[in-house]
């Protein structure tokens, strides 16, 4: 119960804050509606469908409207975002054993914050738009596809694995920062310094390219079979 109590009001704290960021960058300091918890159905489904969400964890019930940015958003199955229609939430948590797939074709998601620790897979460059950093969310984060160029500036993956069966991923921001990168196939190119703060495995079918004289700081172990 201690512990239920606890998650419940970090959680309360997390939005409140998060529901100040958007306010003043918004311009807006009170809002009409109340925030809202949304629940993936089992089986999960498309974001953008009306139909993979409830507003009850244990009963699915029916829903009125997609989640905004000032609701919260449990994943516990499979969800796809795909399309032009941004995703919105204040805070999404994704569970264990759960996962997200952003197509390559989807606008970039905008959460307040976004935690857990399930999969997220992206087909392109749409990594999530995070308030609070995205420094809370520390499941695994693979890119997969072809061609992928890693341009926005994003400091931190906590997990990260490159998984394209042709062309390549081209890291072109600086200062990338890695919890685990592995890279199963295709190069992997890195324009400017990276960091990788565990595992750094480049498998046989794959290749890791410096350019420009960059560093790549290491504090884990290295297996490169490239």
């Amino acid at each position: 119960m201690k512990t239920t109590i606890h998650t419940t009001m970090k959680t309360i704290m997390k939005l409140a804050a998060v529901m100040l960021i958007l306010c003043i960058n918004s311009g807006v300091y009170a809002q009409t509606s109340e925030p809202k918890t949304f629940y993936v159905r089992p089986g999960g489904g498309d974001w953008n469908n009306l139909s993979t969400w409830s507003y009850s964890d244990e009963s699915p019930s029916d829903v009125d409207a997609l989640p905004t940015e000032r609701d919260v958003v449990y994943i516990k199955s499979n969800v796809t975002i795909q399309g032009s229609t941004v995703a919105k939430a204040a805070v999404v948590h994704l569970e264990t054993q759960s996962s997200i797939t952003i197509t390559n074709d989807a606008a970039i998601p905008q959460f307040g914050a976004f935690e857990g620790g399930g999969q997220l897979t992206l087909h392109g460059d749409n990594y999530p738009q995070v308030a609070d950093g995205g420094d809370t969310y520390t499941g695994n984060v693979t890119f997969t596809g072809n061609n992928i160029n890693l341009e926005r500036n994003i400091q931190n993956y906590k997990n990260l694995k490159i998984n394209i069966g042709i062309g390549s991923v081209n890291a072109k921001n600086a200062n990338l920062t890695f919890g685990e990168l592995r890279v199963p196939y295709g190069t992997f190119t890195a324009e400017n310094n990276i960091a990788v703060l565990g595992e750094f495995v480049i498998n046989e079918n794959a290749k890791f390219v410096g350019n420009n004289g960059v560093t790549i700081s290491t504090y884990g172990n290295i297996t490169n079979s490239g």
